[in-house]
């Protein structure tokens, strides 16, 4: 940590104040996110000179273990940071996961990320809030394509859970539907496709498509009485599917 410039340990002192003038400019400018190194000083300086009018994100740059992690965290809370990037190595799945989950803030990873394998474990551990992949260093569209459909799954996901968490004492329940296929007009074409209708029904317990009403089933069911004590749930309705 000291050859990298940023101390053992965060400083106590500060500079100066910023002046005035110069508080709220980069807001006004229209610069709403401001990303700095794990460094307490300039994060002391950036937090002088953009308040609240701006988000912080800090990059940790992968050099933090467990231990630091939890001694930074703290160090830098003061500043509110929106997320704190690449804590440790980007394919320690497990210690990104430890780490989010004794952070405050959220974690976010995958700039390193070299296949959907990687972001497709971050976010069956739940060890990232944000998925940052460069698309760059991913195989091909189709890679970038499945990790970013795999993130957005993940965000209704997190948002259900977040929701009930949120809402629950007010007596509302939030939960999800997850529909595994079903034989709608956005199907038809696989339906259609004799090959791959049968390698579909093939991995499928039931045997057979999903219909509309069993989508439907599944919502009146959450949406009564019965499911009083449900919340923050997806419910998956795919013929068993993922239990396969």
């Amino acid at each position: 940590m000291a050859e990298r410039g940023s101390g053992v340990g965060p400083p106590v002192h500060r500079r100066p104040p910023a002046p005035p003038t110069a508080r709220g400019q980069e807001a006004d400018a229209g610069y709403r996110y401001v990303k700095l190194d794990d460094d307490v000083w300039q994060c002391a300086i950036a937090w002088e000179v953009i308040g609240d009018d701006a988000a912080l994100m800090i990059d940790a740059n992968q050099v933090w273990d467990i231990p630091e992690t939890t001694d930074w965290v703290g160090a830098l809370a003061e500043f509110k940071p929106l997320w704190i990037e690449e804590p440790t190595s980007p394919d320690d799945i497990l210690g990104h996961s430890r780490a989010r989950g004794g952070c405050p803030h959220r974690v976010t990873t995958g700039e390193h990320g070299m296949n959907q394998m990687l972001f497709k474990q971050l976010v069956q551990a739940e060890a990232i809030d944000h998925c940052q992949l460069d698309d760059c260093r991913l195989s091909s569209v189709n890679e970038v394509l499945a990790v970013l459909f795999m993130a957005a799954k993940s965000g209704i996901a997190g948002l259900t859970k977040a929701l009930a968490n949120e809402w629950a004492a007010h007596g509302i329940g939030v939960n999800a539907i997850a529909p595994g296929y079903i034989a709608t007009d956005n199907t038809q074409a696989l339906r259609d496709d004799s090959e791959r209708s049968r390698a579909i029904l093939e991995r499928i317990p039931a045997g057979r498509w999903g219909r509309p009403e069993d989508i439907a089933g599944a919502t009146v069911f959450l949406a009564s009485a019965a499911s009083d004590y449900v919340s923050g749930t997806v419910l998956p309705v795919d013929g068993g599917w993922l239990g396969r």
